[in-house]
C-alpha cells in the first residue's frame, strides 16, 4: 500500500494490455481487485477486454480519466489527491465516484476543482475557496 495517490486531468495510456494499464504491471493485484475497481468507476464492461491490447486512441477522455482513478484505487493509498480528476466525466459518474471517496473512512480525499459537485459538498470536512468567492 502506498501512502498517497495523485490523479490529474490527463491519464497516460500505454500501448499494452488493458490489465497492465490498470495495474501498472503490479502482478500482486488480483482479478478480484480489478473487478472491484472497475465497478467503482462504472466500467465493469471493460472486464471482458482485460487482456486486449489498447492504446491512447482506444478510449474517450472520460474513460481515460476513470482508468487514472482505477490506478489510484488499486494502489490502495490512504490519501487520494484529485486535480480536476473528474473534469471529463459526466455528472452522474463524477458524483458517484467522489461520493465513494468521501464516504470511505480509510481515505483522506483532497480535491482541486473548478466545479465543486453540489450534492457532495456536505460530505467534505472543509472546503477552501480561492479567488473570487473566497470564504
Amino acid at each position: 500500500m502506498s501512502a498517497c495517490a495523485y490523479v490529474g486531468s490527463q491519464t497516460h495510456i500505454y500501448n499494452d494490455t488493458l490489465r497492465n494499464n490498470l495495474t501498472l504491471w503490479n502482478e500482486a493485484i488480483t482479478d478480484t481487485h480489478i473487478k472491484e475497481a472497475l465497478e467503482r468507476v462504472n466500467l465493469l464492461s471493460f472486464l471482458s477486454r482485460i487482456d486486449e491490447q489498447v492504446s491512447d486512441g482506444s478510449f474517450s477522455e472520460g474513460q481515460k480519466q476513470r482508468i487514472g482513478l482505477i490506478r489510484a484505487f488499486l494502489k490502495g493509498s490512504s490519501v487520494v489527491i484529485f486535480d480536476e480528476a473528474t473534469a471529463n466525466l459526466d455528472h452522474k459518474n463524477a458524483t458517484r465516484i467522489e461520493h465513494l471517496l468521501l464516504n470511505d473512512p480509510n481515505i483522506t480525499y483532497i480535491t482541486v476543482t473548478h466545479h465543486l459537485i453540489k450534492e457532495n459538498e456536505l460530505y467534505f470536512d472543509e472546503i477552501i475557496r480561492l479567488g473570487e468567492g473566497t470564504e
